[in-house]
């Protein structure tokens, strides 16, 4: 995910609005998901690994990995 300094054409309030929602949702996301499941979005949303790389930098299948990540944001999105 690019840094909000490093979104273009954003005015300075409008880059800490983004960086605040970004910290926000990570947040959420730690506090929700097992440590597995946040390892698994934050490597393929935060770092943007393929889910090739996520797979084998996780140990896992890449079927496994979309599992994960479908799930995942399901409970998010959820709320839960």
């Amino acid at each position: 995910m690019p840094e909000a300094s490093e979104a273009p054409g954003y005015s300075p309030a409008k880059q800490a609005e983004v960086q605040d929602r970004s910290e926000t949702v990570w947040a959420r996301a730690r506090e929700v998901l097992s440590p597995r499941e946040f390892e698994v979005l934050w490597l393929r949303f935060a770092e943007e690994l393929s889910t090739e790389e996520t797979a084998q930098a996780m140990g896992l299948t890449v079927p496994n990995v979309k599992v994960i990540v479908f799930r995942a944001r399901q409970q998010l999105l959820k709320g839960d």
